[in-house]
C-alpha cells in the first residue's frame, strides 16, 4: 500500500517537473520573439520598403500570441 503512495507523489512530482518545464520553454520562446522584433526594427532602419511594415506587424502579432500563450498555459497548467 505504501508503494502504491509513493508511487503517486513520484508521478506528482514528475509532472510539476513537466510543468515547469513547459512555463520555461514558452518564457524562452517569448524572449527569442522580443529578439525578432529588435532584429525587425533594425532590418526597417536600413531597408524601406512597403513589406517592411507587414514584417513588423507580424512580428509584433507573434509576440502577442507568445504572451497569450503564457497565459492560457498559467491557467490550464
Amino acid at each position: 500500500m505504501f508503494d502504491l503512495i509513493d508511487f503517486f507523489q513520484g508521478m506528482l512530482n514528475m509532472l510539476f517537473l513537466i510543468k515547469v518545464f513547459i512555463l520555461l520553454s514558452i518564457l524562452i520562446y517569448i524572449m527569442f520573439l522580443l529578439v525578432v522584433v529588435k532584429q525587425v526594427n533594425s532590418m526597417n532602419a536600413v531597408i524601406r520598403e512597403v513589406s517592411v511594415s507587414f514584417l513588423r506587424n507580424f512580428a509584433i502579432f507573434m509576440v502577442a500570441l507568445g504572451i497569450l500563450l503564457l497565459l492560457t498555459a498559467l491557467v490550464i497548467l
